[in-house]
């Protein structure tokens, strides 16, 4: 991605024109080009650099705007992160390396944004390019890994689920009395939009609420599907 943009803000949209990553991904590192290299042959060139920035990420299906609201989530904190000033000379056909090479720790993320508060000196900026590298590993064994009972909950006992999760993945919820028939659907399509912790990129926790009888039940059973 290059674009040049006039301060104060500048939304970094990887694919040109749409920060849409197309998927959710646990995103493990982003790479930054930091500046205008076809200005690279003047000596001492800020290279028309972004300075302070901020990251933001979401995982919600539908573009979640431009206006950094509640639809985003800051990773790190505030005005605490800048970007490395380019520095050298050389020419605008030669190979630069990366300036910036910022751990994500895995956060699954479907869309991107920088927020760009400050230059390195001049009215504009641009960034050159920015890179992802996706987090790789072996999967988590898909399992229900803890459940949180709150049998006073207002106005019907609750439950809460966790799970292991994959990017881009929905579930189903199911509940049985006898561990036989399992018809009973809590809910479905289950996913990032869902989850009570959206920064844990590798569960989803969701709560549930017992009614129609469940909160009743003297033995009930819960199952997680993928869908």
């Amino acid at each position: 991605m290059a674009a040049s943009i006039p301060l104060p803000t500048l939304l970094a949209r990887p694919r040109g024109s749409s920060s849409d990553l197309g998927q959710n991904y646990n995103l493990d590192q982003l790479r930054v080009w930091n500046g205008d290299f076809f200005r690279a042959d003047e000596t001492n060139s800020d290279r028309f650099s972004a300075n302070q920035v901020d990251l933001y990420y979401s995982s919600a299906t539908a573009d979640p705007g431009d206006d950094f609201s509640a639809n985003w989530t800051l990773f790190g904190v505030e005005g605490a992160l800048n970007f490395t000033k380019p520095v050298g000379t050389g020419t605008s056909s030669g190979t630069f390396g990366v300036t910036d090479e910022i751990d994500l720790n895995s956060i699954d993320a479907r869309w991107f944004a920088i927020k760009v508060n400050s230059t390195h000196g001049q009215p504009w900026m641009k960034i050159a390019e920015v890179q992802f590298i996706e987090a790789v590993g072996p999967a988590a064994p898909f399992a229900i890994t803890e459940i949180q009972y709150a049998p006073d909950a207002d106005p019907n006992p609750t439950v809460t689920l966790t799970w292991t999760s994959q990017p881009g993945t929905t579930y189903s919820a199911f509940s049985t009395l006898d561990l036989s028939d399992w018809s009973n659907e809590l809910a479905d399509s289950l996913g990032a939009a869902e989850d009570e912790n959206p920064d844990d990129g590798n569960h989803i926790i969701v709560t549930f609420s017992l009614e129609n009888g469940l909160e009743d039940a003297t033995d009930l059973f819960l199952r997680i599907q993928e869908e």
